[in-house]
């Protein structure tokens, strides 16, 4: 037991919680689950580690969450390149920008630490796409 308590508090990216004597966790899920987010209203600038194949369709098509129930951002660019090396394929990061999100009615939740969740980004809500660690590419 008391591991699993110290777990929940020590987790860098704040994942898990303790609910009623239980853990869960707080984000990631591809089945539905019951968890109040707080809405975020300061963070403006949110990011997506992903591939450069990926992120140019997504450049069309916005982010959906696919086998996810919702999209996963991180407000942190280091996380987000660190999850965009998850892949086999060239890394890049799509930046999006959370005040047009929330101008479209799109909700942004806070989920853990540095992640926040939201039911979609659409392509008009991406600011940049940053192809590499060291050099960002501005859209027109």
């Amino acid at each position: 037991r008391e591991h699993i308590i110290a777990l929940v508090h020590l987790d860098p990216k704040g994942r898990f919680e303790l609910l009623n004597n239980r853990i869960r966790a707080r984000y990631g899920h591809s089945v539905k689950a019951e968890i109040k987010y707080e809405e975020d209203r300061s963070v403006k600038i949110l990011y997506h580690g992903t591939t450069e194949r990926r992120a140019r369709s997504i450049l069309k098509t916005g982010i959906k969450p696919i086998k996810r129930k919702k999209v996963h951002l991180t407000s942190s660019l280091e996380e987000a390149w660190q999850n965009a090396k998850r892949w086999k394929e060239k890394p890049a990061v799509v930046v999006v920008d959370a005040d047009a999100l929330r101008r479209r009615g799109i909700k942004v939740l806070k989920a853990g630490k540095y992640v926040y969740v939201v039911e979609r980004v659409p392509s008009q809500c991406i600011k940049n796409v940053i192809w590499n660690e060291t050099k960002e590419k501005t859209l027109s």
